[in-house]
């Protein structure tokens, strides 16, 4: 830090059980003091309530641990308290149960959402608003995953959709009763004048993307000058969140990328699947329907991209195989599974057995374990 000072935080801990009914009334008096400041009403919502409400993040051994109702009673307590404070027809709340951010996530979020809308119903609160799985709008159209229907079916009060909706999107899901209403942020950010721009089917400002690739390009020009674009490829990971680096819109990273190496005409983009990591723990914890699923976003940066794109992030030999004939990419990567199987391409040749990778030597001083030693086909 300048003038050498070094910034300290504390340890994260775990509430105190004891300590609870104190958070709890810290947000009753933030909706008491929000009202009697003039404001008509309060949502809430927040991380501390996700990491509860995640199976994840929440490892208590308490009565607000374990089970799906005890991870989401710290959160039950909060709106009942708000409630009892101002009203329940001057309450919303906000949430996210498809959300993996910070490493906060829940192996079964349509469980959390179900549970949470259903239990919200005995509350009769003003209204109920959930986001979408994936958060991003970009210049390039994207589709919204639209999983928020069965906690609609089951909220018995005014739902609001968000994430990633835009202007025809967003009139359409209202206009199939997937949901009452529609709730935009960063399109409003960017237009303070959003429902006159909605009414007239105006232009909209773009929320601006910084110059985030330059460094990255300057590299490409360098290196490409020097050897040849023929002999250059690229692989970029927009929607990693590694170490706490990650962009807010991963979407717009990666086709602001792939568009600006389209005039480099180097020999390919290498491109991560999001959320590598959440299938990493997945695995951890089981596989869904005993098999991993690939969030597949990026077609619309293969569509761009002029020359070979090779997708990458916890693919098998079948899901490999399909993509490339579907035309979602030319190529894919295999990174751990070679690791363990060094005659790979063999191995998916013949459809043999796999080597398990073991992911604790990935990391290790000498001796080197687990790079060297792992066996080929007999």
């Amino acid at each position: 830090m300048p003038g050498g000072y070094v910034m300290t935080y504390a340890n994260p801990r775990r509430l105190g059980t004891d300590e609870i009914p104190h958070v709890v009334n810290d947000y009753r008096v933030a909706a008491k003091n929000a009202i009697e400041a003039g404001f008509d009403g309060v949502e809430i919502h927040g991380y501390l309530l996700e990491q509860f409400m995640m199976d994840n993040a929440n490892d208590r051994t308490d009565e607000y641990g374990g089970s799906l109702e005890n991870r989401c009673r710290f959160a039950l307590e909060i709106v009942e308290a708000v409630i009892d404070e101002i009203g329940a027809d001057r309450v919303g709340m906000r949430l996210q149960p498809f959300s993996d951010q910070l490493d906060c996530w829940d192996s079964d979020p349509e469980a959390v959402g179900l549970y949470m809308v259903k239990s919200l119903n005995k509350y009769n609160i003003l209204y109920c608003n959930m986001v979408e799985p994936r958060m991003a709008t970009t210049e390039v159209r994207q589709q919204t995953p639209h999983r928020l229907l069965p906690m609609r079916k089951a909220f018995n009060g005014t739902f609001i959709a968000a994430g990633g909706y835009d202007r025809e999107e967003g009139n359409k899901a209202v206009g199939e009763g997937y949901t009452d209403l529609v709730a935009y942020g960063r399109w409003f950010l960017a237009n303070p004048d959003l429902p006159k721009r909605f009414e007239l089917n105006a232009p909209l400002n773009t929320a601006h993307l910084p110059k985030d690739g330059r460094f990255a390009l300057e590299v490409v020009e360098a290196v490409v000058d020097e050897i040849g674009a023929d002999r250059v490829g690229v692989r970029l990971s927009p929607f990693a969140d590694y170490v706490d680096c990650w962009d807010s819109n991963p979407e717009a990273l990666g086709l602001c990328m792939v568009q600006s190496l389209n005039k480099y005409n180097i020999l390919y983009c290498h491109m991560v699947e999001p959320r590598m990591a959440f299938m990493e723990r997945k695995h951890r914890m089981g596989f869904v329907d005993e098999k991993r699923q690939i969030p597949r976003k990026l077609f619309s940066m293969r569509k761009i991209f002029t020359g070979t794109f090779i997708a990458v992030g916890g693919y098998d030999r079948e899901e490999g195989n399909k993509v490339v004939d579907e035309g979602y990419t030319d190529l894919v990567a295999y990174g751990r599974m070679f690791l363990a199987n060094p005659d790979l391409p063999k191995r998916f040749e013949l459809n043999a057995p796999l080597n398990k990778y073991n992911r604790l030597t990935f990391t290790i001083p000498d001796p080197v374990v687990g790079y060297t030693d792992y066996p080929f086909l007999e």
